[in-house]
């Protein structure tokens, strides 16, 4: 199978409701880091949008034909309608193993 690296940057607090929508529409699995936003306050301007600094970085390898259903759970939750509330992005795996197998 041939998979994603489905990305997704949020608001501190709102990537375990986005694993759990994540799952439901198949994912297995992901990996939380906490961050911080380095927006500057003319880029806040620009996007006329209140950005939070404190992120949360969600990862999840996902089976390509899995990716479109996947992004499209995450977008219909009501913690992401808000402008600035997130972005989702993707990147095609190259070759993955798995360590201590």
């Amino acid at each position: 199978a041939e998979w994603d690296l489905v990305n997704v940057i949020c608001t501190s607090g709102y990537a375990d409701d986005i694993m759990t929508a994540a799952r439901k529409a198949g994912a297995s699995g992901g990996t939380i880091v906490n961050g911080r936003g380095t927006a500057k306050a003319d880029d806040i301007a620009f996007y006329g949008s209140t950005l939070v600094p404190e992120k949360e970085l969600l990862m999840m390898f996902v089976k390509r034909e899995q990716t479109e259903k996947i992004l499209a759970s995450i977008a219909q939750l009501s913690c992401m309608q808000k402008s600035g509330s997130g972005i989702a992005f993707t990147f095609a795996v190259q070759e993955f193993i798995k360590l201590g197998r």
